[in-house]
């Protein structure tokens, strides 16, 4: 799992990586906030932020501001760490949707409770099997059943929104389109894809209208949650794996 930490500090970001790595996550190393933005880019499967506030240039809470300020990132959790714990620090990084902080100096056990807290905020991937049967009052075979209809369902999803998603002027979520959403929305709350019916959510979707400006985003947002789901159920029966991220 991967875990981008923003730090201009060479000593602070070297503690952050090495406490990382021993939790088995894998951290991806920024300087600074325009850093940090091409990583994202680069790596749409950052599942947590780290971010320091004091840094030159782009601070940690312009970071932020600018994150949010993508469709993509909206759900992205972010943890920001920080020397001075001001009021006024809390409550902007608190708007735009920041619920994880660490005063430095901090313990490691501290920064991976925070991170384990924070990818806990995002909700899992897929709920686990058995809780699944309990819920749904289903047998396994009942349940692969279910698992191999999604797979294939959500395989072929993931190859409609990339080829959105690469559109310089993406087209407008057309009749087609929603009535996949709504489909969707209903197999994610079956099997616990949490983080797919939170996506949904944050878009206001299936039901809202998206603005065109976001429209490349929310395509980039939702092939990405689907890229992870995909991976977490089984194959489809004479399928071909989903195009990696580019």
């Amino acid at each position: 799992m991967k875990i981008l930490v923003v730090d201009d500090n060479p000593v602070n970001a070297e503690m952050v990586r090495i406490s990382l790595e021993k939790e088995k996550y894998q951290p991806i190393m920024a300087a600074g906030g325009e850093e940090a933005l091409a990583c994202l880019e680069a790596h749409p499967d950052v599942a947590v932020l780290v971010t320091d506030v004091m840094m030159p240039g782009m601070d940690g809470l312009q970071l932020l501001e600018r994150i949010r300020q993508r469709p993509e990132w909206k759900t992205l959790p972010v943890v920001v760490a920080t020397s001075v714990a001001k009021q006024a620090t809390v409550r902007q990084a608190a708007s735009l949707q920041c619920k994880h902080f660490i005063v430095k100096p901090f313990t490691v056990r501290l920064l991976v409770q925070t991170v384990r807290e924070a990818i806990e905020q995002r909700g899992v991937v897929l709920e686990d099997k058995v809780r699944v049967l309990s819920r749904l009052g289903i047998d396994g075979a009942g349940y692969d059943q279910l698992a191999v209809a999604f797979a294939t369902f959500v395989h072929a999803r993931v190859r409609t929104l990339q080829d959105l998603a690469e559109h310089d002027a993406p087209p407008a979520i057309d009749a087609g389109l929603q009535r996949d959403l709504v489909a969707l929305e209903e197999s994610a709350g079956l099997l616990g894809a949490e983080r797919v019916i939170r996506t949904l959510a944050t878009f206001g979707l299936p039901a809202r209208t998206v603005p065109s400006p976001e429209l490349g985003g929310v395509y980039k947002a939702l092939l990405a949650e689907l890229r992870a789901l995909a991976a977490a159920l089984p194959a489809p029966p004479s399928e071909a794996p989903p195009p990696p991220a580019s």
